[in-house]
């Protein structure tokens, strides 16, 4: 009869690695998956979200102002006495998702920024004058790729082809590129700290996912959308 035969210490190790390995194999896949997962439900979100804006503006004839808290997500009061958004109307806030009735949160369950063209957010209705175009734009917002590539049409001081800007922080929850701003460590660094007056975002970054890099989700709206959907419901110009 053969004498019984155990695993040697060595055996032991290797297959503890064997086994590190094949666990690790799988356990990497699993968690890009997640990750692209919540990109999608951010992106469906703020597609929700751009269209809940255009719906928004069919009913009151203008866009909503951010904002001040994300709990609350109702847009901010106006200044007293006229109709332009407080201290808002030139900075990104929070989403109003309560006013919207959207989801407020991307999907790492952090709460969605907002930036919005004073013009646009005029409660007398989008703001026109004798001597500027209808649908003249205040911010000149401006949305290119990291490499400068220009992703809107800006034709002069008074036409920018964006009105508004949604976006996520993404994965590592911090504004990337110029979407902090001035791109320095400040208030804004966090994407639950959005910009004040004194930190104004005129011109915004759109760019594919790149691991450790740039993971900011963004979506804009156009104002040549805006006012055709406008025009065709028969709400602007007035």
């Amino acid at each position: 009869m053969k004498p019984g035969y155990g695993f040697t210490l060595v055996e032991i190790l290797i297959t503890f690695i064997v086994v590190g390995f094949v666990i690790g194999g799988l356990l990497i896949p699993f968690s890009i998956q997640m990750d692209y997962e919540k990109i999608r439900i951010t992106q469906k979100r703020l597609d929700n979200i751009k269209e809940a804006l255009i719906f928004f503006a069919l009913n009151h004839g203008h866009l909503p102002c951010p904002a001040l808290d994300s709990n609350d997500g109702r847009e901010a009061p106006r200044i007293p006495g006229g109709h332009v958004c407080n201290i808002y109307d030139s900075s990104d806030g929070y989403l109003p998702w309560r006013t919207l009735s959207v989801e407020k949160e991307d999907g790492w369950g952090r709460p969605f920024r907002y930036r919005v063209d004073g013009w646009f957010s005029n409660s007398d209705g989008i703001y026109t004058t004798s001597s500027n175009p209808i649908g003249a734009t205040k911010s000149q917002l401006k949305i290119t790729t990291q490499t400068g590539e220009n992703l809107n049409l800006l034709n002069s001081k008074y036409h920018s082809n964006v009105v508004a800007v949604i976006f996520s922080c993404g994965k590592n929850g911090l504004p990337d590129n110029k979407n902090d701003a001035d791109g320095q460590i400040n208030s804004d660094a966090l994407c639950t700290n959005p910009g004040t007056e004194n930190e104004k975002i005129n011109h915004y970054i759109q760019e594919n996912y790149i691991e450790n890099e740039f993971d900011d989700i963004l979506v804009w709206l156009p104002r040549n959308q805006l006012a055709t959907r406008l025009a065709m419901a028969g709400k602007w110009p007035r």
